[in-house]
């Protein structure tokens, strides 16, 4: 069974908001989910200026569970941005029951 994820963009600069290309949704691992863990934290994505492709993703504030983090960091390695525009951006990541939201911490 999945859960919903549901993501929403509050707490995230608005200029990286506009200039994210792509934004691959987190996996609720089944394991977190039927052991019923959330967590909260907040990730940071390490931008290539001239492909807008992630170079590196680390957790800045671990969500508490190592599976949640993993997750996260999944997502995010594969976001892209708008070339030129972006080098870093920090990025807030919830896990609750009912999915992962993004931008909210």
């Amino acid at each position: 069974m999945k859960i919903p994820i549901t993501f929403t963009m509050c707490g995230m600069p608005p200029s990286s908001r506009a200039l994210a290309v792509y934004a691959a949704r987190p996996e609720y691992p089944a394991e977190a989910r039927s052991k019923r863990w959330t967590g909260a934290g907040i990730v940071r994505l390490d931008v290539d200026r001239k492909t807008g492709e992630v170079t590196s993703a680390r957790i800045l504030h671990s969500t508490g569970r190592r599976i949640l983090d993993e997750a996260a960091l999944n997502a995010f390695r594969q976001w892209r941005f708008r070339p030129v525009t972006v080098s870093h951006v920090r990025i807030p990541i919830r896990f609750t029951m009912t999915g992962a939201v993004y931008g909210s911490y």
